[in-house]
């Protein structure tokens, strides 16, 4: 992560961590905040808002995977896989939603396999498979690889403010891949 002071919504062992699973193993005094209240005359920090931010996401994010689970809402044919009109190595991804563990995915525009725009963001690992339709009775599993990135002003200058000349804040951007993996061959 950025430059933050502290995680403390992590380090306030907030039982929202063990709902979703964000710690390796259950925490033994969980706490269970759920909001922020800020106080007169003290200082703010970004540990507290990042914190206050941290608790309503988890919430909604848990909610949304408990209420809604994974899947396609109805309504919306996002990220349908279909056959690519003029290469069989390539097909394309749909535009439309798709939530994937209490995370929206969205895809605005139909864009192809070869060209998704998140496959060459930093730390998309492993790269993804080159398509052969060529591999006789080859069968391939297809499915969506959703994670955060951190966005800062290097990344997008937008993030800089003019009036003071310094990023005041980096921003969470959900970025995904959709990945294909041989399963088998006949």
């Amino acid at each position: 992560m950025s430059n933050i002071s502290r995680d403390s919504f992590r380090e306030t062992q907030n039982a929202l961590n063990d709902l979703r699973g964000l710690l390796p193993q259950a925490q033994p005094n969980p706490k269970h905040y759920v909001g922020i209240r800020l106080q007169q005359g003290v200082p703010f920090l970004d540990a507290d808002f990042n914190e206050m931010d941290d608790i309503r996401r988890v919430e909604l994010e848990t909610v949304l995977a408990r209420a809604i689970g994974s899947g396609v809402p109805a309504g919306s044919d996002g990220f349908h896989i279909r056959q690519h009109a003029s290469n069989n190595n390539n097909f394309n991804i749909e535009p439309g939603l798709l939530f994937v563990d209490g995370w929206l995915a969205y895809n605005p525009t139909r864009v192809d396999y070869a060209s998704q725009p998140h496959r060459s963001s930093p730390g998309v690992a492993p790269a993804l498979l080159a398509l052969d339709s060529a591999a006789a009775n080859r069968r391939d599993l297809i499915y969506l690889d959703a994670w955060e990135l951190e966005v800062d002003s290097q990344t997008d200058d937008n993030l800089l403010n003019p009036r003071i000349g310094v990023e005041t804040c980096t921003r969470l951007q959900r970025a995904w891949v959709v990945r294909a993996t041989t399963i088998a061959r006949d």
